[in-house]
C-alpha cells in the first residue's frame, strides 16, 4: 500500500510539474503575443504618422504655398503610403475623397455666388442712380464667358443649374443692352 501510494504521489507530482509547465507555457505565450502585438501596434503608428506629415508637408507646398509637387515630393508620399497596410491605406483613400468632395462642393458654391452676385448686378435694385450704373457696367460678356465656363465644369447638379439658370438670364440682359 504504502507502494502503491508513493507511486499515485510520485504521479501527482510529475502532473503537478507538467499542469505548471504547461501553465507557465501559456503565459509565457500569451506575453509574447501581447508583446508582438504591441510592437506592430507602435509599426503602424509609425508608419501612419511619418504619411500624415509627409502628406501634411505636400499639403502645405501644393495649397498654402501654391508650389508644384517635385517627382521626388511624390515618390516620398506614394512609398509612404504603399508602406501602410491596406486598411489604412483604404482610410486614406475614403479620407481624401471626402475631403475632395468637400473642397468641390465649396467651389461649385462660389461659382454658385458668382453667378448670382453677376446677375444681381444686371439689376441692383437697392442701390442708388450711380451705384446702379456703376454695378451694370461691371457686367461684361467677359465676366460672363469666365462664370459660364466655371460653372459648366461644376459637380453639383442642383448648384449648376441654378448657376446656369442666372447665367442665362444674365446673357439675355447683355444681348439687350447691346441692342439700346
Amino acid at each position: 500500500m504504502i507502494i502503491v501510494s508513493s507511486g499515485l504521489f510520485g504521479v501527482l507530482e510529475g502532473n503537478k510539474r507538467v499542469s505548471r509547465s504547461i501553465l507557465l507555457g501559456n503565459v509565457t505565450q500569451k506575453y509574447e503575443s501581447a508583446r508582438d502585438k504591441k510592437k506592430k501596434e507602435q509599426a503602424l503608428a509609425q508608419k501612419m504618422e511619418e504619411f500624415t506629415t509627409c502628406y501634411e508637408e505636400m499639403n502645405d507646398i501644393f495649397v498654402n504655398q501654391e508650389k508644384r509637387l517635385t517627382d521626388k515630393n511624390m515618390e516620398k508620399l506614394t512609398r509612404l503610403y504603399q508602406n501602410l497596410p491596406e486598411k489604412q491605406q483604404k482610410e486614406v483613400q475614403d479620407n481624401y475623397e471626402r475631403t475632395k468632395k468637400d473642397v468641390q462642393y465649396v467651389k461649385d458654391t462660389k461659382i454658385e455666388e458668382a453667378c448670382s452676385d453677376l446677375f444681381g448686378d444686371t439689376n441692383p435694385w437697392f442701390a442708388s442712380e450711380e451705384e446702379k450704373k456703376e454695378k451694370q457696367q461691371s457686367v461684361t460678356y467677359e465676366r460672363y464667358e469666365i462664370l459660364l465656363q466655371q460653372a459648366t465644369n461644376m459637380q453639383n447638379p442642383t448648384k449648376k443649374e441654378t448657376a446656369l439658370n442666372y447665367l442665362k438670364s444674365v446673357k439675355e440682359w447683355l444681348d439687350q443692352q447691346q441692342q439700346n
